[in-house]
């Protein structure tokens, strides 16, 4: 496999991860700050 394959592969697989990490992000109760930082420790 050439240096490119493996490029585009891990940049697929990173892009997959990232994808799906902001679909399991839910949003906060309030529109404050304090309901942002409580979702934090998901992260």
């Amino acid at each position: 496999m050439n240096k490119g394959r493996v490029e585009a592969f891990t940049d697929a697989v990173v892009a997959i991860i990232l994808t799906i990490m902001v679909l399991e992000f839910k949003t906060p109760e309030t529109a404050k700050w304090t309901g942002i930082i409580h979702q934090l420790p998901y992260f």
